[in-house]
């Protein structure tokens, strides 16, 4: 999972800082928290949706249900911070990080989202060191080169979070999972050119919409563009190769 751009971070011992200058208290809290919306409220993975006397209560209701990593807090009259009064304000948790876009959200004047760092942190698989592909848990992923990644030729879902089969030109990312040591022959239609860098290198890809993968020798400076990927030619992606040879794959929608 790709990391949210954060509005302000806030690191909390029996306290929650929520605005600027405002020092609100909680009991035996040891968390982070993220403050990362403004102006949206959330619909899907919902583990609760109920009033709230304020942004502290709100908070201790997400710490409290397992599996809460998110918590939006929304005022009942548009515009108002009036926090004090029961019922001003509904607060609803979520079991993952929401997305503009993505899971049907709404913008909403004066609401607030914000995520719990650390719960966060153990849901992201991707790039996280591993010793074993037990240890990656999306589907198929495995343990490449120490680091949770999609098995080669599968597409990382930037959307889902997880890995899928295929996925469409319309669809295709500007991100890139990396795969060092590692080279594809690919068969299907691929252009070999003179690149300085890794960075020239992912930007022809870029510039391709036919383009799903590529190559990267560093020794030579080659960089290798092609309209396939791993899991097309199989028999044609090496792996444990020397440090200079790097594969990159597009990330999906």
């Amino acid at each position: 999972m790709k990391t949210p751009k954060l509005l302000l971070i806030f690191t909390v011992l029996k306290s929650l800082l929520l605005r600027d200058g405002a020092l609100l208290h909680v009991e035996e809290a040891r968390v982070s928290i993220l403050k990362y919306l403004n102006g949206y409220i959330f619909e899907n993975k919902v583990l609760f949706d109920q009033a709230t006397m304020s942004p502290v209560h709100c908070a201790h209701a997400c710490l409290s249900t397992p599996h809460c990593v998110t918590f939006s807090i929304t005022p009942s009259t548009v515009g108002t911070q009036a926090w004090a009064k029961a019922g001003q304000a509904k607060c609803r948790g979520h079991s993952a990080v929401m997305r503009k876009g993505n899971d049907a959200s709404q913008h909403v004047l004066g609401s607030h989202v914000f995520v719990l760092k650390e719960r966060v942190e153990a849901l992201v698989w991707l790039n996280r060191s591993c010793v074993a592909d037990s240890k990656c848990p999306a589907r198929m992923s495995q343990c490449f080169s120490s680091r949770c990644l999609c098995k080669p030729g599968y597409y990382y879902s930037v959307s889902r979070d997880t890995c899928v089969e295929g996925c469409g030109k319309a669809h295709l990312q500007r991100d890139f999972l990396s795969y060092p040591g590692s080279l594809l022959l690919a068969q299907q239609a691929s252009n070999s050119r003179r690149a300085g860098s890794v960075q020239r290198c992912l930007e022809l890809c870029r510039a391709d919409r036919h383009c799903r993968s590529v190559d990267l020798d560093l020794d030579r400076g080659v960089c290798a563009t092609h309209y396939s990927t791993a899991r097309d030619d199989p028999k044609d992606f090496r792996t444990s190769l020397g440090s200079s040879n790097w594969h990159f794959q597009r990330m999906c929608a």
